[in-house]
């Protein structure tokens, strides 16, 4: 019995030690930039939201203009030495808005250029919510 219990122990630490070993550096950023985020101009205007969503790298999503407007959402997620840069389009029918940023945990900081000429830094924050019945509102 004791022989059968020290090989079903090694096995799971095998196939646990593989699991972890098969993870792709990006995995933890793929899970990170997958959500709702709240935008903030630091210039000033109204916070917006995304609705983002990462595969391999390849981001879409959504952007929610300040007249209602549900704009698309492309852009790509580097990581290079640790460092995870994001490169967003957002596309609506009057303007558009090329954003460059660096993740550090939940929040994504860096600049954008708005309508072709008016620019100014931003921040990103990644909304959570831990509420049972959901975060509807955020």
């Amino acid at each position: 019995m004791k022989h059968f219990v020290l090989t079903l122990a090694l096995l799971t630490l095998t196939i646990t030690a593989s699991t972890l070993h098969a993870q792709s550096p990006n995995d933890s950023v793929k899970s990170t930039l997958t959500g709702k985020w709240r935008i903030t101009w630091l210039n000033g205007g109204s916070p917006n939201k995304l609705q983002l969503t990462d595969s391999n790298g390849s981001l879409t999503g959504t952007f929610a203009a300040d007249g209602g407007e549900s704009c698309g959402v492309t852009g790509t997620a580097t990581t290079t030495t640790g460092i995870t840069t994001i490169a967003l389009a957002v596309t609506c029918s009057k303007f558009t808005v090329q954003l460059k940023g660096t993740l550090k945990e939940d929040t994504i900081t860096g600049t954008y250029l708005a309508y072709g000429n008016s620019g100014g830094d931003f921040k990103m924050v990644k909304l959570t919510c831990f509420l049972p019945e959901g975060c509807n509102n955020q």
